[in-house]
């Protein structure tokens, strides 16, 4: 018998993949990136994507998505974390519970998650 996934369960791999894969960047530049920085971040993200299939965004990009009201900014953080800051607008999901509360998620937007 083949089991298949639900689409909870599958927009719970998805997030998980690339909220682990976001976790692992380091970045260390505070305020906004100069242009080599955004040049240097926006090859990382192609690259990175292309190694594990979740989309990357640059500060940049993201910036302008939001603008646009096209994507929706998720900090994964505990609570406490989220608290004491946070990108403004951003909704605190935490990691553990993205799969049951997906449903608040649009679904015509892009999710952009971030935990750090």
């Amino acid at each position: 018998m083949r089991k298949t996934l639900t689409t909870p369960a599958v927009v719970f791999f998805v997030v998980a993949a690339a909220i682990l894969a976001a976790c692992k960047a380091q970045d260390n530049a505070p305020g906004v990136a100069s242009p080599e920085q955004a040049k240097t971040d926006a090859a990382r993200a192609q690259t990175a994507s292309q190694s594990d299939g979740a989309r990357r965004v640059t500060i940049q990009e993201a910036k302008e998505l939001l603008d646009k009201n096209e994507a929706v900014m998720v900090d994964v953080r505990p609570k406490d974390q989220f608290a004491q800051g946070h990108i403004k607008g951003a909704r605190s999901i935490m990691f553990s519970e993205i799969g049951a509360r997906s449903d608040e998620l649009p679904k015509d937007k892009l999710i952009i998650l971030y935990c750090a």
